[in-house]
C-alpha cells in the first residue's frame, strides 16, 4: 500500500513539473510575441523593418531563440499529450495579445500550432525508439519545420504590419538606419568637396559653402559673388580690407558676422537655386537641415520608382524578410540544439530529471 502511495505521489510530482515546463513555454512564447510586435510597430517604422536596426533584430532573434528551446525541452521531457496541446494552444493564441485579429494571421497561427503537435509527435517518437538517450538526435526529427514555420509566421506578421502603410504612405526608409549611414559620407564630404561640412547645416548653408570652396579653389575675386555689393558694407564695419581678396574669404569663412550676412544675402540667389536644383532638393526650405532633405529625396526617389508596383511591394518584402529569417535560423537552429543539451544536462545534475533503463521489446522477421 505505501509502496502504491509513492508510486502515485511520483507521478504527481511528474506531472506537476510538466506542467510548470508548459508554464514556461507559454511564457517565452508571450516574450517572443513581444519583441516581434516591437520588431515590427515599435521600431523604425513597419514598412521597412527588413532594414531594422542591430537591436531590432537582436531582440526577434532572441524571441526565435526561446520558441526554439522550449519546443525542443516540451519535446524532450514533457509525456502527457494534453498538456503540450494546453501549452502549445496557449502559446500560439498568445500572438494576439499583441497583433490584430485577421484572417491571414489567424491562419499561419493555426498551422503553426498543427506543425507544433505534428513535430512533438515526431520527436515523442523518436525519443521512445531509441536505445540511449541523445538530444540532437531525438530534437533533428521534425524540430526545423519549426523554425521554418516560426519564419512564415514572422513573414506573414510582416506583411500584415506592412501593407497598409506602403500603400497609402509608400516605403520609408528608417531614419536610425539612415543616419547612421550618413556618417561616413558626412566625412567624405567635408573631406572632399565641402570642407567643414557637417550633415546638421541647412541645405543653404551646405550650398553656400560649396560655393564658398569653389570660390577659394579657384583664387576668384570676392567681388564675382553676386552677394559682392551688399556685402561690402558689412566687412566695412567689421574692419576687414575689402581689397585683400585673401582676407575677405577667410572672413566669410571665420567671422561669424560676415559669414551670416553673406548665407542671407545668398539664400534665394539664382545661384542658390540653380545650386539645389542641381542636387535635387530645389523644393525644400532652404533652412531646414540637409540631412532631413537628403532623407526626404530619397525617400521620394525611391517612391516614384516603385509606384507601379507598390500593390506588390509588401508581398516582396515580405518574401525577403522570409528568406531572411531562414539564413539566419540555420544558425539558430544549432545555438538551440546546444541550448536544449546544455539544460538536459543541468536538469540531470540537479535531480529535476532521471535517465533510467527500461527494457524494450523489439520485432523481428524470421522465416
Amino acid at each position: 500500500m505505501e509502496k502504491k502511495k509513492k508510486i502515485t505521489t511520483q507521478l504527481n510530482y511528474s506531472l506537476l513539473k510538466q506542467i510548470g515546463i508548459g508554464v514556461v513555454a507559454v511564457i517565452a512564447f508571450i516574450i517572443s510575441w513581444y519583441l516581434s510586435y516591437r520588431f515590427f510597430y515599435q521600431g523604425e517604422g513597419a514598412s521597412m523593418s527588413i532594414w531594422g536596426g542591430t537591436a531590432d533584430f537582436i531582440g526577434l532573434f532572441i524571441g526565435i531563440f526561446l520558441v526554439g528551446t522550449v519546443v525542443g525541452l516540451i519535446g524532450i521531457l514533457v509525456e502527457k499529450w494534453w498538456v503540450v496541446a494546453a501549452t502549445y494552444f496557449l502559446a500560439t493564441v498568445s500572438f494576439f495579445i499583441f497583433f490584430p485579429f485577421k484572417l491571414l494571421p489567424v491562419a499561419a497561427i493555426l498551422f503553426f500550432l498543427i506543425i507544433l503537435v505534428l513535430t512533438f509527435l515526431s520527436i515523442e517518437r523518436e525519443r521512445k525508439v531509441r536505445i540511449r538517450v541523445n538530444v540532437y538526435k531525438i530534437l533533428r526529427r521534425g524540430f526545423p519545420v519549426v523554425l521554418t514555420m516560426l519564419a512564415i509566421v514572422l513573414a506573414v506578421s510582416y506583411y500584415v504590419s506592412s501593407v497598409e502603410d506602403i500603400k497609402d504612405n509608400g516605403v520609408q526608409i528608417p531614419r536610425q538606419s539612415f543616419d547612421s549611414s550618413t556618417d561616413v559620407l558626412e566625412s567624405y564630404i567635408a573631406k572632399v568637396y565641402i570642407p567643414g561640412f557637417n550633415k546638421d547645416m541647412s541645405v543653404s548653408e551646405a550650398s553656400f559653402q560649396l560655393v564658398l570652396n569653389e570660390f577659394s579653389q579657384e583664387g576668384a575675386s570676392w567681388r564675382e559673388m553676386k552677394i559682392a555689393d551688399n556685402l561690402e558694407s558689412t566687412l566695412v564695419t567689421e574692419d576687414i580690407d575689402v581689397n585683400d581678396n585673401q582676407a575677405v574669404m577667410g572672413a566669410i569663412k571665420d567671422n561669424q558676422v560676415v559669414h551670416d550676412k553673406a548665407l542671407e544675402l545668398y539664400q534665394g540667389t539664382e545661384t542658390s537655386d540653380n545650386l539645389l536644383g542641381s542636387f535635387g532638393l530645389g523644393d525644400v526650405a532652404s533652412n531646414q537641415p540637409i540631412i532631413d532633405a537628403a532623407y526626404n529625396a530619397l525617400n521620394d526617389k525611391i517612391n516614384d520608382l516603385l509606384q507601379p508596383y507598390r500593390s506588390i511591394v509588401p508581398i516582396a518584402f515580405a518574401i525577403t524578410f522570409f528568406l531572411m529569417l531562414q539564413f539566419f535560423t540555420f544558425f539558430i537552429k544549432w545555438v538551440v540544439y546546444g541550448a536544449v543539451w546544455l539544460l538536459f544536462i543541468i536538469l540531470k545534475a540537479t535531480g529535476f530529471l532521471q535517465v533510467v533503463k527500461v527494457p524494450k521489446e523489439i520485432e523481428e522477421i524470421k522465416l
